[in-house]
């Protein structure tokens, strides 16, 4: 049984690289430092995110205070990128179908404001408005 010793730990920003680096682990037996000969026990899993779609498109919520999805339809995705129109004069609140402009439930987006959404399925992101007839642009990646 190994695990990752916590004595030392930062976190680390994409991109950084720290020098000199070492990692430690223990295991049952000993404190052992990973090294080519000595390699952390882990499965590396081949390949990339892989997106082979990119598609956008733009929504309008009807009316303020009552929720609507993102697409009315099935969309498998594996990301969206959901921006508030440079025209809206109100809040968007992004969520699940508890979303609500009113009760302030959800991740308000301001114009301009976007939000990067991991999810499967776009029909699973439902949107509020503060104002009718303020919207999002978007584009997701499959």
């Amino acid at each position: 049984m190994a695990f990752l010793s916590p004595r030392k730990t930062k976190e680390l920003i994409k991109g950084q690289l720290i020098l000199p680096s070492v990692i430690v682990w223990e295991d049952t037996d000993s404190l052992k430092t990973v090294s080519l000969s000595n390699p952390l026990p882990v499965t590396v899993v081949a390949g990339g995110v892989g997106y082979s779609i990119i598609e956008s498109g733009k929504k309008i919520i009807t009316t303020a205070g009552t929720k609507e999805t993102l697409v009315s339809s099935s969309t498998p995705c594996k990301e969206v990128l959901i921006m508030a129109l440079p025209s809206n004069t109100g809040e968007i609140w992004v969520g699940d179908s508890n979303v609500s402009a009113t009760n302030k439930i959800g991740i308000v987006l301001y114009k301009n404001d976007a939000v990067l959404i991991p999810i499967d399925n776009l029909q699973k992101i439902y949107l509020d408005a503060t104002v009718s007839g303020d919207g999002v642009s978007f584009i997701y990646l499959n």
